[in-house]
Formats: structure tokens, C-alpha cells, sequence
């Protein structure tokens, strides 16, 4: 869906990744994003 959403954006890509986010960011070199779809759970952790 997001994918999808954000199609029309050529700034924007929607990732998944696996490890660390600065690692990730680093990779992509970039410093910038938005964090993915959340629950209460994650909420709470914070």
C-alpha cells in the first residue's frame, strides 16, 4: 500500500531492512526518514 501511495513521489522509496536503522541509513546514504506503521505495543516500549 505504501508503495502505491507514494508512487507519484520520485523522492520517496519505501524500504524494509534488516539490522540497525543508522546502519541502513549509511548504506542509503542519507540521514533522513520516516518511521514505518507503529502499534501500541512499540508505543509503549519507547
Amino acid at each position: 500500500m505504501l508503495e502505491l501511495a507514494f508512487a507519484s513521489f520520485d523522492r520517496v522509496s519505501v524500504e524494509s531492512f534488516d539490522g540497525l536503522l543508522v546502519d541502513f541509513l549509511k548504506s542509503k546514504n542519507t540521514a533522513n526518514n520516516i518511521r514505518g506503521i507503529r502499534n501500541d505495543e512499540d508505543l509503549k516500549y519507547e
